[in-house]
């Protein structure tokens, strides 16, 4: 493991060489949206889709796997990872803004901005609050299965997906098709909120899923940040024969695509 991460730190700190400089000498990091599609992008047509996406949480998985004791527990970066690719779909699909079923460049910038509202602005409590207010309509603290119901299927609604476009605007809930989507996604959210099985959510419950996904998000987008030009020299390594390496931590990159 440490010889294959002693690698790529090499191979990272080589295609760093490519990268631009600051006024102070030093590498100027790539924007995320290009970052992303550098490691996300498996066949280089400038749009990401979702099994690209799992085949690089998988690659990456693995090399977090090697090295491992026999016998030894998950480390922190696989129980990450698995996470990550249980999110993904729901994550994906919101991203989606065109609904086409795949990522182009334009739409990846959407996590710059999510990871900067949500690490300066601690949108992500106030949001999951005011939503979980606007749903428990006799405030008893729970959002019952008949209020969850009720919140998808009235003006409620509308009401939620005011609450969403004013503190974290989400690219796919801003089509004209945005209240089917919305409703579409909040009953799988709520299958994933709902921890202890008993059909209901508590605010305890909504709260607690929402500072996990926080720290795995933020985790995250910071490792992709420090690690782009290594992660998408990986990435380009993961590629079937035939399909050629994308210089890893390269800029200029086509970014008017999509």
């Amino acid at each position: 493991m440490l010889n294959l991460l002693g690698g790529l730190l090499l191979l990272g700190a080589a295609s760093a060489v490519q990268q631009t400089f600051g006024a102070a000498g030093n590498p100027e990091p790539a924007p995320l949206d290009e970052t992303l599609m550098n490691v996300l992008d498996k066949n280089h047509d400038g749009k990401v889709m979702l099994s690209e996406v799992n085949e690089s949480l998988d690659g990456f998985a693995a090399m977090g796997a090697m090295g491992q004791e026999p016998g030894q527990g998950p480390s922190e970066v696989t129980l990450m990872l698995r996470a990550a690719k249980i999110g993904a779909p729901g994550i994906f699909k919101l991203m989606d803004a065109d609904a086409s079923g795949a990522l182009t460049q334009d739409e990846l910038k959407w996590v710059e901005t999510a990871y900067t509202a949500i690490a300066t602005q601690g949108v992500l409590k106030k949001l999951v609050q005011d939503i979980f207010a606007a749903i428990d309509s006799d405030s008893d603290e729970t959002m019952s299965e008949a209020e969850m119901r009720a919140a998808v299927e009235s003006e409620t609604l509308d009401v939620l997906l005011g609450i969403i476009k004013a503190q974290l605007p989400i690219p796919a809930l801003s089509a004209e098709s945005s209240r089917a989507t919305l409703q579409e996604n909040f009953k799988e959210v709520v299958g994933h909120l709902d921890t202890d099985g008993d059909g209901a959510v508590e605010r305890k419950e909504m709260l607690a899923a929402a500072r996990a996904f926080k720290a795995m998000f933020m985790k995250g987008v910071k490792t992709v940040k420090e690690m782009g030009p290594m992660l998408a020299m990986f990435s380009a390594f993961q590629q079937p024969e035939g399909r050629g390496a994308r210089g890893a931590g390269t800029r200029g990159r086509g970014r008017g695509r999509g």
